[in-house]
């Protein structure tokens, strides 16, 4: 054992050795003529080239595996690309849908009020903060916008012009507090007054005051403008009562208007010419 052991790699060498010789035998002997040795060598060698040929050809399956999972990597980020293509398409034709669905309400309203002389405007910017409710418009002095000019979108009273430029304007919306509007009660053709106030105003609504306590005001209520103090004609709707609080005086009613426009997603609106 002990001389195996310290021997161990020289005996490894003539093994190999001896091996070789026997594959260089059976490669220089005729065929049949030393069948002893070339059975041998077939003994010997047709393992070895087993083992060979099972190695080689798992190699290639390996190299066959990664190069499909590669071409299956590149399938993958191509159908992600294809994916994210169709998102933005769909996500284009549902702006394009809700634009087209704003215009035709703005062309409704003009085909149905005739009475009005209406400018289409879009808006360029927003100045909404805690204490201001504004926005600006692409539309100015040259296509007759003046101050003090009603605004309104296809869902109801916006506000008014307050300033003026050539090729612009600037809008001040019923929920800043500088605003008060005339209103009216159509359910019961009483009058109040109805403003922006900073409780309610980021929550999109407003404020109405002075309702005689005597008037019997109920939740789902619509107030339309009075026409009463020169700005907005009368009958443009402005919302609905959604719920009653205390009047700041406490000699009346007062009521939260939840306004028929979305002022947090105003693209379009119509310009009342005077």
């Amino acid at each position: 054992m002990y001389f195996f052991q310290r021997n161990k790699f020289r005996l490894i060498i003539a093994a190999v050795t001896l091996l070789l010789v026997l594959i260089l035998a059976s490669s220089s002997v005729g065929a049949g003529k030393i069948p002893v040795v070339s059975n041998i060598v077939s003994f010997v060698v047709t393992p070895v080239q087993k083992l060979v040929n099972s190695m080689s050809s798992g190699v290639g399956n390996m190299f066959a595996v990664i190069g499909s999972n590669k071409n299956y990597i590149r399938e993958n980020e191509d159908l992600k690309k294809q994916i994210s293509s169709l998102e933005n398409t769909i996500r284009e034709n549902d702006a394009l849908v809700a634009e087209n669905n704003r215009l035709r309400r703005l062309l409704e309203l003009k085909e149905k009020d005739v009475s009005y002389n209406y400018i289409v405007a879009d808006v360029v910017a927003n100045d909404i903060t805690n204490w201001s409710y504004t926005f600006t418009i692409d539309k100015g002095l040259v296509d007759g916008v003046t101050k003090n000019c009603a605004v309104v979108s296809s869902e109801g009273l916006v506000g008014y012009v307050y300033e003026t430029g050539r090729t612009w304007a600037k809008v001040v919306t019923i929920l800043d507090s500088s605003v008060s509007v005339g209103a009216k009660i159509t359910r019961l053709n009483a009058n109040a007054v109805i403003s922006g106030d900073m409780s309610y105003s980021r929550d999109g609504k407003c404020i109405m005051n002075y309702i005689t306590k005597d008037t019997n005001i109920e939740l789902g209520d619509y107030a339309v403008t009075s026409g009463k103090g020169g700005i907005y004609p009368e009958g443009l709707y402005i919302g609905k009562i959604v719920e009653f609080t205390d009047d700041f005086s406490g000699l009346s009613q007062a009521a939260v208007i939840e306004p028929g426009t979305d002022f947090y997603d105003l693209s379009e609106v119509m310009i009342i010419k005077k």
